[in-house]
């Protein structure tokens, strides 16, 4: 009798809802049970609602295989967002009196639906990548939108048009696209406005009524504004594009409805500038309200089948905190099972493997990305007698309001996850991170370890990485094993640099390890020979710092005579600081009161200080600094042309400057925010080709990248 007790349960058939609901089509592999709440609407069209769900690795790419049913009507839908990673996010239309639907996927053999539906309800926001050509007007700002077609970030619903970040990356460079419906409550006059950082258009049925090209401020009481006439009640399409360029993000779409219409501003021109800025501070604008937008009803998951599995394996990803380490973000992800429970299959074990060499068992779990990207992520169910798997990509990157809305986690509290990892299996990249982790928590024995393991794997690292792991080894190094790995991690990063400084200064580290770790004078002093005349011209610092190591070298030996040389031959090599000390008193009053007013954003203090430097010491004006500080001056002052021609002009007339590199890196720079992208790519070459040897030669590299591409 047991026996046949245990059967039936073993081999009871699946949930309830599967039994009762058949399967649209068996062509069809996956199938998602949505119920949504149809919102009361007094505006006329379809409901829309949206539900979004990662997709278990079944979904075409494009989503061509994406379909609503209800009953066995199929729903008119808008892929909203495909990815990244198995991710899918949908819109589709709701039947009056249906409160349940099934989303349908996976079949590689489908095609695109005929029709192209759009939503008449609701919001959408997409974020695209900025790739110029600029935004100074529409048309320009049209072209702007065309060449970023192909490089959308992501795309959402969103209230109103109120925001002051990009939800889907780093808030600069990028281009917002607000598109849905306006519901006009009464028929009357509405003024329309916006006001925004950078460039904003803002459009009515289709006719540009709000516009604020250009780069800019959202200064108070300077929004762009005009009178739509005559509007009448009921829905009327709306579309904001915001452009934003490097700096802080602020994008508003406001109105004054005709019940709060006091008095017509005046119309718009040169003449009547003063009075409609007085008008405008005496008519409050409020932000067009999110009721204003008809909703969009977001759906919630309730059940999921595979066709022919008996249990649906699936799981859900959520970023739920981050550390800093280094210049870099760790992610911390919670992973849920949410699989389906099916009679007679209970579940024993589950077990994550999370892309990254690093595997858990149990839910819900938590996990730590060393680095941004996308994972295979397999979760796998072990019942009494069968495994289910479900493998799917998921992208790990910052969860981006964080940029308005710090909660950062504390270092320490992701010890005990990264403590566990087996990191001699994981990439070397990865355990680059780590290991500036645990540096900064003071685990020295496990930088060691970790450093070790990297520095085996060599030629799978990046230069600057490299470097990175040698000098963390160099300053936790205390036996002579370690000491000479870091050696010969910096003399490999000698011979791979093409940077003489880099060369010099690992060529450097080597000699103080040979001279403070292995206390080996002889080694020592070769690293420090080779560098005091191979890298004499890399700069000052390079040669005073050889000369004080051959006498640290010629101490250690207890050579006094030597080691007086030395010392002496490094202190006559003296900074520019010193060179000019009869000047110091006051050039570094003027540079120092120049640097603090900037600094503080006191330009009529530091225009003045500026002014009196240069009258005084003219021979400033070719040495560079002021230069440097009137560019700096010329840009906060919003006179990003002006900044430029002054900083190249330094470089033209005294190209040797010890600051011409980066006054021509600032000019680049002040190009980019006029949107002249030629000139700051010829700059950038210039920097490029004649500042080899410069700091900011490798981020001149960069840079000139990003704009080709």
């Amino acid at each position: 009798m047991k026996k046949y007790f245990v059967a039936l349960i073993l081999f009871a058939p699946l949930h309830a809802s599967a039994q009762k609901v058949r399967w649209w089509n068996k062509q069809w592999t996956c199938r998602r049970k949505v119920e949504v709440q149809a919102p009361k609407s007094k505006y006329e069209g379809e409901e829309v609602g949206y539900v979004e769900f990662r997709t278990g690795g079944y979904m075409q790419v494009d989503g061509r295989d994406l379909r609503v049913v209800a009953g066995r009507d199929v729903m008119p839908h808008k892929a909203i967002q495909i990815g990244p990673g198995d991710f899918a996010k949908v819109a589709f239309r709701l039947t009056e009196g249906v409160k349940t639907y099934y989303v349908y996927y996976g079949n590689d053999k489908a095609k695109p639906p005929a029709d192209n539906w759009e939503p008449k309800r609701g919001l959408l926001l997409e974020v695209r990548q900025y790739r110029g050509p600029g935004f100074q007007t529409w048309a320009q700002m049209q072209q702007s939108l065309e060449r970023a077609k192909s490089l959308v970030m992501g795309r959402m619903f969103v209230p109103n048009v109120f925001l002051g970040y990009n939800p889907f990356g780093e808030t600069k460079n990028c281009l917002s696209i607000y598109t849905g419906w306006l519901a006009i409550p009464s028929q009357g006059d509405y003024i329309f406005a916006t006001t925004s950082d950078d460039a904003s258009f803002l459009f009515v049925d289709d006719k540009l009524v709000a516009s604020w090209p250009g780069t800019h401020r959202a200064v108070p009481y300077a929004a762009r504004f005009e009178v739509v006439r005559a509007m009448k009640p009921g829905l009327h399409k709306f579309a904001y594009y915001h452009a934003q360029a490097i700096d802080r993000a602020a994008a508003v779409a406001a109105w004054i409805p005709p019940w709060k219409i006091k008095k017509p501003p005046p119309p718009d021109g040169r003449r009547n500038r003063a009075a409609r800025m007085q008008w405008m501070k005496r008519n409050k604008f409020e932000v067009i309200p999110a009721s204003a937008f008809p909703p969009v009803a977001k759906g919630v998951l309730k059940d999921y089948a595979i066709r022919g599995s008996k249990l649906a394996p699936d799981f859900a990803a959520e970023n739920v905190g981050e550390v800093m380490v280094g210049g870099d973000y760790i992610q911390r992800l919670k992973f849920t099972d949410t699989s389906p429970r099916v009679r007679g299959y209970a579940v024993v074990t589950q077990r994550w493997d999370f892309g990254d060499g690093n595997t858990m068992t149990g839910s819900p779990v938590e996990h730590v990305y060393l680095r941004d990207g996308d994972y295979k992520v397999t979760l796998t169910l072990a019942t009494a007698a069968h495994h289910f798997s479900v493998t799917q990509t998921v992208h790990v990157t910052r969860n981006w309001e964080r940029q308005i809305r710090p909660s950062p986690d504390k270092a320490k509290g992701y010890l005990p996850i990264l403590s566990k990892y087996d990191f001699e299996n994981m990439p070397p990249e990865y355990v680059v991170i780590a290991a500036r982790y645990f540096d900064e928590l003071g685990q020295q024995e496990t930088v060691v370890r970790l450093c070790r393991a990297a520095l085996s794997k060599a030629n799978a690292i990046p230069i600057d990485r490299q470097y990175e792991m040698a000098l963390l080894l160099k300053d936790v190094a205390k036996d002579a094993e370690t000491a000479r790995m870091a050696i010969q991690a910096f003399h490999t990063i000698e011979a791979k640099s093409r940077d003489m400084r880099r060369q010099a200064a690992a060529a450097l580290a080597a000699g103080e390890m040979g001279l403070n770790v292995l206390h080996r004078p002889d080694l020592a002093e070769k690293e420090f020979s080779r560098v005091a005349t191979k890298y004499a011209s890399a700069d000052r610092d390079t040669l005073r710092h050889a000369l004080v190591g051959l006498g640290d070298v010629y101490r250690e030996k207890g050579n006094y005579e030597k080691a007086k040389e030395c010392y002496g031959k490094a202190s006559e090599i003296r900074t520019g600081r010193e060179e000019f000390r009869k000047m110091a008193v006051q050039i570094g009053a003027y540079s120092r009161a120049v640097d603090n007013y900037l600094r503080d954003g006191k330009l009529d203090d530091a225009e003045n200080f500026l002014d009196a430097w240069e009258w005084e010491f003219p021979a400033e004006r070719l040495r560079g600094y002021s230069s440097l500080l009137r560019g700096k001056l010329l840009a906060a002052q919003g006179d990003p042309r002006g900044a430029a021609r002054a900083l190249e002009g330094l470089a033209l007339v005294n190209p040797r400057s010890p600051y011409a590199a980066e006054c021509l890196m600032l000019a680049a720079k002040c190009y980019l925010k006029t949107g002249d992208r030629k000139k700051a790519a010829a700059v950038l070459r210039q920097v490029v080709a004649e500042y080899k040897d410069s700091p900011l030669n490798p981020d001149a590299v960069k840079k000139l990248k990003g704009l080709k591409e």
